[in-house]
């Protein structure tokens, strides 16, 4: 849902401005926020050992603790780089 939510915002500051240095900088803020949605979700699911101990939980399996998941960094940095590009769209 964060990826779709930003997307949009990105996508609108593309229509704010013609500047070509601003565009660079949004479409490098989409590319660098699919990638890092891809990981999480690769994370997320690939995240026990076997894979199947992730939906099974008879199947003793080594797993990811869950404050790792929360806390991945990718999500913070996408956000506030995010919110700062509205800062060159106001300039």
């Amino acid at each position: 849902m964060q990826f779709i939510i930003k997307t949009c915002i990105l996508v609108f500051y593309l229509r704010l401005s013609p500047v070509k240095s601003f565009r660079i900088a949004v479409f490098a803020t989409l590319a660098f926020n699919a990638v890092c949605t891809l990981v999480i979700w690769l994370v997320y699911c690939l995240q026990c050992r076997p894979l199947q101990a992730f939906w099974d939980p008879t199947i003793k399996g080594d797993c990811f603790p869950a404050l790792f998941l929360y806390f991945f960094p990718a999500s913070l940095v996408r956000t506030l780089r995010t919110g700062f590009l509205r800062f060159q769209v106001i300039d």
